[in-house]
């Protein structure tokens, strides 16, 4: 199991895209294709930080209600035939190690978030396969920053403080739009200021 996740990292490390430029497709690594086949139970498991959803920009998204983010991820995992196994635990009984691979690693790109929430605010993603628990996390590579960064990030606002040390340098620039949180969601004075976000162009 362990030369199995050394595969998994070099992988994902190849995959480094170069600053400004859109992101890659997500394969599946081929060692993952490889191993348990044939369905049977996979289970996703995720957090966020409250702090960086709740507090107002630049140190966080402004979002006072975290269900926002929740509900959007408990919907996507439903629409994904992933079902609340506990909280923050989702499952599918009848599902592959690639099929897991794909629905986990492409919560980040979902659209129902504006584009860079879920990477600068999640603070764990992995998937497990039972009875035998072999785990993979991906957290580090789907954060800002990380090997599999949503979208294109010329297209991105993110709070400024939310920004990691490796990206300074490429999110250099004061935002040109505020990020799109949907109508429905009311928004503070913080969340309309330009200054409080960075952008890459």
């Amino acid at each position: 199991f362990k030369l199995f996740l050394l595969y998994i990292y070099i992988y994902i490390m190849i995959q480094q895209p170069i600053a400004g430029q859109a992101y890659p497709q997500i394969i599946p690594p081929a060692p993952l294709t490889a191993q348990n086949a044939n369905p049977s139970r996979y289970v996703i498991f995720y957090d966020f930080t409250t702090r960086r959803i709740t507090s107002n920009p630049p140190n966080g998204w402004g979002v006072v209600n975290t269900n926002y983010i929740y509900s959007r991820t408990i919907t996507y995992l439903d629409n994904s035939q992933f079902d609340k196994d506990q909280y923050s635990v989702y499952a599918n009984n009848n599902t592959t190690a690639v099929a897991t691979y794909l629905c986990m690693a492409n919560l980040p790109r979902n659209n129902a978030f504006p584009i860079g929430m879920v990477s600068t605010t999640i603070s764990g993603l992995a998937m497990a396969h039972q009875p035998l628990e072999e785990q993979l996390d991906i957290t580090d590579n789907v954060q800002l920053g990380g090997t599999m960064m949503p979208q294109n990030p010329t297209q991105s606002s993110i709070p400024a403080n939310l920004v990691p040390q490796n990206y300074q340098n490429l999110f250099n620039f004061p935002a040109t739009h505020t990020p799109d949180y949907g109508q429905r969601l009311a928004r503070t004075a913080a969340m309309n200021d330009l200054q409080n976000f960075r952008s890459t162009v």
